[in-house]
């Protein structure tokens, strides 16, 4: 019977250890799908001539005001799409499956994707996401720049790319339950740093009543 328990038990250790690789699996995937997404910005981007003229600080257009939410962009969460709209009248809005909305716009030179999601009826922004490249800047300038905002950041991870490209993650947690992650990308470019970046902020109570509302369909 001794036997059979300790087969049992080592049978669950195994078990466990593969949901814990799973996980890990899962996560890394989804890094991997946005660096490459952020690859294929980057190049286009950079054909285009996208960050010749623009103030990079303008980037930094995210703060935590007080008494005030999240803000990136002109855009707070929990902002519905008309509420955004009257910021930027150019907003392109989409209705996906299970109930939420995706809006883009593009202002200062840069991309930005909005996520909405309806809660007892009223469609709340609850992810924002900023795509730009700049010319002349490593991730160093942008992490410095942020961490004046929020401090270092709570994980960081560097590795070098495929010609000389260096590819970075950084993640934040700002107050009021923000997630806040900056991917990056840098190349060198006629002798100077030339930086793709993707900056993603997630209300995590606002995603977590979407994953709640998926679970319940």
């Amino acid at each position: 019977m001794d036997h059979d328990r300790r087969r049992g038990d080592r049978r669950l250790a195994a078990g466990r250890r593969q949901v814990d690789e799973s996980k890990k699996s899962f996560s890394s995937l989804v890094i991997l799908t946005v660096l490459s997404s952020l690859a294929l910005v980057f190049f286009l981007a950079y054909q285009s001539g996208i960050g010749n003229d623009v103030d990079w600080r303008k980037f930094f257009n995210l703060k935590v005001k007080t008494g005030s939410s999240f803000e990136m962009g002109g855009v707070e969460f929990g902002m519905d799409p008309e509420m955004v709209e009257k910021k930027h009248p150019n907003l392109d809005l989409t209705s996906l499956v299970r109930g939420e909305k995706i809006a883009t716009f593009k202002t200062g030179g840069a991309r930005y994707t909005v996520w909405f999601v309806s809660i007892n009826g009223r469609d709340k922004a609850y992810r924002i996401r900023y795509d730009q490249v700049f010319k002349g800047k490593t991730e160093t300038d942008i992490v410095e720049d942020i961490g004046r905002r929020h401090g270092k950041p709570g994980t960081s991870d560097c590795s070098a790319g495929a010609a000389g490209e260096r590819r970075c993650h950084f993640q934040w947690w700002p107050s009021g339950g923000i997630s806040l992650n900056v991917l990056s990308i840098t190349r060198k470019r006629a002798g100077q740093p030339v930086t793709g970046v993707t900056m993603i902020a997630t209300d995590t109570y606002l995603d977590g009543k979407r994953i709640r509302n998926q679970d319940r369909q």
